[in-house]
């Protein structure tokens, strides 16, 4: 699979030689889709929100960092309706979630825990000790 993220004339040329060279002739057929680029959730916010943010609501409540994070998913995100074999079911999850929507996630749990819990979660970069 090719993946283009259009950026410059260059990367623009490339694809369309890309194009060009598909001999259209043979099956299978390719689908070509054009979206919006958003970049994926980064290793520091998962970091950050299993490191520091579920471990100190999990330091107040006595829950582990994965029952808290099975706890607030369907709180703050929006499911995912999967059919499968006749069964269907709403799946939360932040896999597949780019920068801005784990972001805003991380925001409402934060928020969640300071207005519920009365717990304080320093913002990415506050000095905290983990211990």
């Amino acid at each position: 699979m090719k993946r283009f993220i259009l950026a410059s004339e260059s990367v623009r040329e490339n694809l369309k030689r890309v194009i060009d060279a598909i001999d259209l002739t043979k099956k299978p057929f390719l689908e070509v889709i054009i979206k919006t680029y958003r970049k994926k959730k980064s290793w520091e916010q998962d970091k950050y929100l299993h490191g520091v943010v579920y471990k100190i609501i999990s330091d107040f409540t006595g829950y582990t960092e994965d029952e808290l994070h099975d706890l607030l998913k369907p709180q703050f995100l929006e499911p995912k309706i999967v059919e499968v074999g006749g069964f269907r079911s709403k799946v939360y999850s932040t896999k597949g979630k780019d920068t801005k929507e784990m972001a805003e996630f991380t925001e409402k749990v934060c928020r969640w825990a300071a207005m519920e819990l009365g717990v304080y979660i320093p913002k990415p970069g506050e000095d905290y000790d983990v211990s």
